[in-house]
């Protein structure tokens, strides 16, 4: 909490019941300017009015005629559900659960239900990532309107429940380049690889 020092809170105290305000959701506006006590206390009325000296055309809402924008408050981002992931375990082994949130709400923050887990890690007999999911539940709430994330879309189009996100399709096409690379780095000009030997056993 920052405390004002006694002169200036002094100072603020007679300045306020001067000035008549005007309070909107955009701007708070004041008539009042050349009265004695902000005279004495600033000096000038630049100190009490951080706005512009006079209104512009790019203001949502002109003030009216004889008042002058003091401060602006900005617009609040409007509440939305979506289908995030939200990071669990410890540092070496970390796991994500889907869940369903605000996206008013903060990122560590669980949301309304959990509707199911990823672990990003492939395991030692398959080489695969194992995804749990509430499919019902997760139809529930897109019928909702709940966006899912740009990773949870990409996990839903790996899974066959969206269509193919564009970023797994670059993924895609950046393991093909750098398989080539590793390849050609590998196995220089006139030796054949062992994809192309592989082929040449097949009948």
């Amino acid at each position: 909490m920052m405390l004002w020092p006694p002169v200036i809170w002094s100072a603020r105290c007679q300045l306020l019941p001067s000035l008549s305000r005007f309070t909107s959701r955009f701007y708070q506006t004041g008539a009042e300017y050349h009265t004695d006590s902000s005279k004495s206390m600033f000096g000038s009325q630049e100190h009490i009015e951080p706005g512009p000296s006079k209104p512009s055309t790019w203001w949502m809402h002109l003030p009216r005629s004889g008042r002058k924008v003091l401060r602006m408050y900005p617009v609040r981002a409007r509440h939305r559900w979506r289908i995030v992931l939200v990071r669990e375990g410890c540092r070496n082994r970390i796991f994500f659960t889907i869940q369903v949130k605000s996206n008013l709400a903060e990122c560590k923050t669980h949301g309304v239900e959990q509707l199911g887990s990823w672990d990003p890690y492939p395991n030692r007999d398959y080489g695969e990532q194992l995804i749990g999911l509430n499919v019902d539940r997760l139809i529930h709430w897109l019928g909702k309107g709940a966006e899912p994330s740009m990773k949870v879309a990409e996990l839903l189009g790996l899974m066959g429940l969206y269509p193919i996100h564009p970023r797994s399709y670059l993924a895609a096409h950046r393991t093909r380049v750098a398989i080539e690379k590793r390849q050609v780095k590998t196995f220089p000009a006139g030796q054949p690889s062992e994809s192309s030997k592989e082929s040449d056993m097949m009948p």
